[in-house]
């Protein structure tokens, strides 16, 4: 599912927001793994849809990432081949931001895009109550289709040496959301995108 927020600009520049949909496939479980992710994307379209950006900003709710990332995978390529892989300014990816006691935000990329996830701490500084920790090494979600491509991407998920015991188990319901710490990602996520916005 892709919606597009218009830019002022004419430039064919824009940034992108993920999150998958798909779990485990646990009957009525995946709140946190990654409901909360696919929630906080559409919380950031729709706080976004009426403040004025001269890029526009993409918003793409995938899946099949449980399965080999599938779904960030094949838009990647899509991207690539149509060569709109090259207009994306930065990207930031979701999952897992539902869960935490201790409001430390992951924020996970590769080396190459270490700045990123340093700005991405000053705007926690600034604009949350939150504290990062920035992880070197993607690993496992949406975010690494994107930086194989060589785009500046972002994973903010919960910090994982503290994630829910619920983890891909039928635990991870409704009830276990910190919704004040899932917001204040939002919050990151919004300033990160209004502050890039160029």
């Amino acid at each position: 599912m892709i919606a597009t927020k218009a830019g002022t600009s004419d430039s064919k520049d824009f940034m992108i927001v993920i999150a998958h949909m798909d779990s485990v496939g646990k009957d009525f479980a995946g709140a946190d793994d990654n409901a909360s992710g696919t929630a906080s994307l559409l919380e950031t379209a729709r706080v976004l849809a009426k403040v004025p950006t001269k890029q526009s900003i993409r918003f793409f709710i995938t899946n099949g990432e449980e399965i080999n990332l599938l779904g960030a995978e094949d838009y990647a390529k899509k991207l690539e081949i149509s060569g709109d892989i090259k207009n994306i300014t930065f990207a930031i990816a979701m999952d897992m931001v539902g869960y935490n006691s201790n409001g430390i935000v992951e924020l996970e990329t590769n080396k190459e895009y270490d700045a990123a996830a340093n700005f991405m701490t000053k705007m926690a500084e600034t604009y949350t109550t939150l504290k990062t920790k920035i992880t070197l090494g993607a690993r496992g979600s949406d975010h690494i289709p994107f930086l194989n491509r060589a785009v500046e991407t972002v994973l903010t998920i919960e910090d994982w040496s503290t994630k829910t015991p619920c983890y891909h188990q039928k635990c991870d319901t409704p009830d276990t959301i910190n919704y004040v710490y899932a917001g204040e990602i939002t919050k990151l996520n919004i300033a990160t995108l209004l502050e890039k916005d160029h």
